[in-house]
């Protein structure tokens, strides 16, 4: 996959499936992220991707495990997406999205977010399940608005789960 899409400013970007070349890519763009950001991201303090991390984050099926990047036209990376199909649940998945930080509230996380969607579901994914900080209000007022159902997980997180909508009906809507 590999499209041109409009941000909601206007802005072009390049919208692509990750690949095994984008490893020293990701390797960066993770290390050019805020403590912070990778905290929200991660649930924890890492502060580097290991080669076995880099090697599942670009390695991918594209079908139960889909990676998305948002780049600019010149090959720069804005964010990245995916989800991963849950093994006790085949028609659900878990979702992620990071975007870099000087390029959050652009609408990145959202576009990530209905491609994944609309991906998973030609899969025969039918929801996508996250974990998230409740602190994180931006990352759960979008999963919110975009129809994700929140309840607390563990002290501090919430699991999210979002239904997609059938392949058939995006198709519809697409067409009028």
């Amino acid at each position: 996959m590999r499209e041109r899409r409009a941000l909601p400013d206007g802005s072009w970007v390049v919208v692509r499936s990750v690949e095994p070349a984008d490893r020293a890519q990701l390797r960066d763009g993770f290390a050019a992220l805020s403590s912070e950001s990778r905290r929200r991201r991660f649930l924890t303090g890492v502060t580097r991707l290991d080669e076995d991390t880099l090697d599942y984050l670009t390695e991918v099926d594209h079908v139960g495990h889909e990676a998305i990047g948002v780049l600019t036209d010149e090959g720069e990376g804005l964010g990245i997406g995916r989800y991963v199909r849950c093994a006790a649940e085949p028609d659900a998945a878990e979702v992620a999205i990071t975007v870099r930080d000087d390029q959050q509230g652009r609408g990145i996380g959202t576009l990530l977010l209905t491609t994944l969607a609309e991906e998973a579901a030609r899969h025969g994914i039918r929801r996508f399940v996250t974990y998230v900080l409740w602190e994180n209000r931006p990352m759960v007022d979008l999963l919110v608005a975009v129809g994700g159902r929140g309840r607390p997980s563990e002290p501090g997180l919430a699991r999210i789960d979002i239904g997609l909508p059938e392949p058939a009906l995006q198709g519809r809507r697409d067409a009028r």
